[in-house]
């Protein structure tokens, strides 16, 4: 069990820790743990082995009590941080390669992509989406190095890696839907993928 507590606007230290539709409680120096805080002994140990109902009834009638069981990231967003991720500002992606991006080693890259957010769309769906970028990174370098010409030439491999590009933003926006924030336009982005190359290729020709 997690109570969610209300504290709107506050970017402080927090003991709600959120990965995207999971929350986790960390400890913080602060907190009293001892086994005199009969309340704090029973959530922290016995509730999660017992029925809610057995650890409710243990307050008094008129006590009245406040829970949530296995609540949602969004609703922690929503509650602490007015809906707006601490970590990316809203946007749900962070350049890896910049600043802040030290606080998720892992998940260090370069700059000029939009990594997912580890905080508010799921550290391991971060991890998951670096792995998607990479490859797609790896098959475009391939293609302006011209190794589509031994690969089933440059219009082929420029499709392949359309579709990972598909592939990854439909993922993103599917964890998007889960945590109620607003989808990519996926055929947009699809259809310009390739859009500076096209450039070039027409500036060449002239």
């Amino acid at each position: 069990m997690l109570l969610v507590e209300l504290s709107p606007g506050s970017r402080s230290s927090n003991p709600k820790t959120v990965s995207g539709p999971d929350v986790y409680f960390n400890k913080g120096e602060g907190d009293d743990t001892s086994d005199d805080d009969d309340t704090a002994s029973e959530a922290s140990v016995d509730a999660s082995a017992r029925p809610l109902s057995a650890y409710v009834a243990q307050f008094p009638e008129d006590c009245q009590v406040e829970y949530r069981v296995n609540p949602h990231g969004r609703d922690v967003l929503m509650n602490y941080w007015g809906g707006e991720c601490p970590f990316c500002d809203g946007l749900h992606y962070y350049c890896p390669g910049c600043g802040p991006a030290r606080l998720f080693p892992d998940l260090w890259g370069g700059c000029g992509v939009d990594q997912a957010c580890p905080v508010c769309l799921g550290y391991n769906f971060a991890m998951d989406d670096k792995d998607a970028l990479r490859v797609i990174e790896y098959y475009t370098d391939r293609l302006h190095r011209g190794d589509a010409k031994c690969d089933g030439g440059y219009a082929e491999m420029k499709r392949e890696i359309l579709d990972m590009v598909r592939e990854r933003y439909e993922r993103i926006n599917a964890q998007r839907e889960e945590m109620g924030f607003p989808f990519y336009d996926v055929n947009k982005i699809v259809e310009g993928w390739f859009e500076d190359d096209d450039d070039d290729d027409d500036d060449d020709d002239e």
